[in-house]
């Protein structure tokens, strides 16, 4: 099975998916969260945004310390910080270190998609990549068709806690897995067998507090002679590729149309249980299922995009279709009847998730001028479209406090001018 890409896709998957349910947990139950911790609605709202910090401040770094530890060693950081993240939280007492626990959770969200795409990529070298991107781009729709029809379940039946003991739960069997069923041919400098918790270049230094447990196949030859002059130069590399990314003009075309995105995204995973309650006065539970609509329609349309692009060779079509139809469904976020519902909770899953992001998601890999930069130019995507997530929450609840209109407004102005930003990118068809 380790042979199997697919099958290491799945584990893979599994993670991504994880760390989603442990990103918007808070959103689909943000009442009972304020109450069950004694906490403002405001404070609440920041629980979703703080959870992005981390991927705002280790974006960039990130894609270096990929590069330095490997795809596999890293995957397996990031379900240790989700695991102590929700286990943090779990037992917190007091609101900054509930917050604490949501910046180490925040460490995982930071960079799985950059792991995830790297992974795909080595994974599927002759064919199979588009499909398995569009795939892999369900996460999010995942994880949100999950909170919103699970965590209120959960709360209620036992209390708002429990929400973070299963994530740290999930976050361990994923820790398992990747350690059992990934295998590490794809690490730095050739060592497949190096120590999955040990730094490479021969440091001595833990990766992972559980790092007693060496798991030693092969040693990594000693470069101790020649390490002072191989962090300088690989320091001049990382120096050189990450402004080489934000140097390219396409490149930060897609990264702003994906910011956006992604603030339009997140802000109707937001939006939509206060807009079918609060404007449209449905109850909480008919409220939390049209939006978890939005999840369950995103994931067909993820992989549907994913095989599109890897068939035409021109995602960037599809993203200027997703874009225009996002304009759309900001527009008519305020004219629904019941009837009506169902449909446009549907095109704002297909259009900016579905259509939108993971075409950019394709079209990054493909406009890297090489191999190596391809890390890097995730990188920078994702900073942006963590700071659009960031974003999102609070600046929509302000938005709805201020009036709904305000709020629909500026879905469409923001999905307008990711329009301007794709057209700006001209990212051609792959060769």
């Amino acid at each position: 099975m380790k042979k199997n890409p697919w099958f290491r896709f799945l584990i893979l998957q599994c993670c991504a998916v994880t760390v989603s349910v442990s990103q918007l947990k808070v959103s689909a139950v943000m009442e009972q969260v304020a109450q069950g911790f004694s906490i403002s609605m405001g404070a609440a709202a920041g629980l979703m945004s703080f959870f992005t910090v981390a991927g705002i401040v280790l974006a960039i770094p990130g894609a270096a310390l990929m590069e330095r530890m490997g795809a596999k060693r890293l995957l397996l950081l990031l379900m240790a910080c989700l695991f102590a993240g929700n286990a943090v939280g779990a037992v917190a007492g007091a609101y900054p270190l509930l917050m604490a626990g949501r910046l180490l959770e925040g460490v995982a969200y930071a960079m799985i998609i950059m792991v995830g795409i790297d992974l795909i990529n080595t994974w599927f070298p002759h064919g199979g990549a588009g499909t398995a991107t569009g795939i892999f781009n369900t996460f999010a729709a995942v994880g949100n068709f999950i909170t919103l029809n699970g965590a209120l379940m959960v709360v209620k039946r036992w209390n708002v806690r429990t929400l973070w003991w299963i994530g740290a739960a999930l976050a361990a069997v994923d820790l398992i897995l990747v350690l059992a069923f990934i295998p590490a041919s794809n690490e730095p400098n050739g060592h497949a067998g190096a120590s999955i918790w040990r730094l490479p270049r021969g440091s001595k230094t833990p990766l992972l507090a559980v790092g007693v447990l060496t798991l030693e196949e092969k040693p990594i030859p000693d470069r101790s002679r020649n390490r002072e002059n191989d962090g300088n130069t690989a320091a001049s590399s990382t120096g050189a590729m990450v402004r080489e990314a934000f140097r390219d003009k396409r490149l930060m075309s897609l990264g702003a149309a994906q910011m956006l995105m992604a603030f339009i995204l997140f802000g109707f995973i937001t939006c939509y249980p206060l807009l079918f309650t609060g404007y449209y006065h449905l109850a909480p539970e008919k409220a939390n299922f049209y939006s978890s609509l939005n999840g369950l329609f995103g994931i067909p349309a993820c992989i549907v995009c994913g095989i599109l692009a890897e068939k035409t060779g021109n995602p960037c079509r599809a993203a200027m279709v997703g874009a225009v139809g996002t304009v759309i469904a900001g527009l008519t976020m305020l004219i629904l009847t019941p009837g009506t519902y169902v449909v446009h909770v549907l095109a704002s899953a297909v259009f900016p998730g579905g259509l939108v992001m993971t075409s950019i998601f394709c079209m990054v890999p493909a406009i890297a001028k090489r191999k190596e930069s391809v890390g890097y130019y995730m990188a920078v995507v994702n900073l942006l479209y963590y700071t659009g997530v960031f974003f999102a929450t609070p600046v929509m609840v302000k938005l709805m406090e201020v009036s709904w209109p305000a709020a629909a407004g500026t879905v469409a102005v923001m999905a307008a001018a990711s329009l301007v930003f794709l057209f700006h990118s001209k990212v051609q068809p792959a060769k």
